[in-house]
């Protein structure tokens, strides 16, 4: 069941398209496919945080999506499982996910950098 918050983003949110690392393209240069959707918002956090990218750089961002992802695959930078999931919003703004972590009430907060 979901809360209030997870309420508001399923009826308020954007639709952003999940891609995933597919495996072709080698090493540096992974190919990409469409792996589903959710519905989130965009927010800005006016205090950047730090998180590590895929490279294992720390890198500072502000921006987060509040999501309510039924049965999506997330995977976040420096996950085991490869490289990580690319967010397109419905404008073609392509965000990188850095991390991700569950709020009460059905919401996940992913960290998130523009691309």
């Amino acid at each position: 069941m979901h809360g209030p918050i997870a309420r508001m983003i399923l009826s308020q949110g954007k639709e952003y398209q999940l891609r995933n690392a597919s495996g072709g393209g080698g090493r540096n240069t992974p190919s990409y496919s469409d792996d589903g959707t959710i519905t989130g918002v965009l927010e800005s956090r006016g205090m950047p945080q730090t998180a590590t990218d895929s490279s294992g750089t720390e890198v500072e961002t502000d921006l987060e999506i509040r999501a309510v992802p039924e049965e999506a695959t997330l995977r976040p930078a420096g996950s085991a499982d490869g490289y990580p999931t690319l967010l397109k919003h419905p404008t073609g703004a392509e965000y990188r996910l850095l991390d991700k972590y569950l709020e009460d009430a059905g919401v996940t907060v992913l960290t998130v950098m523009e691309d």
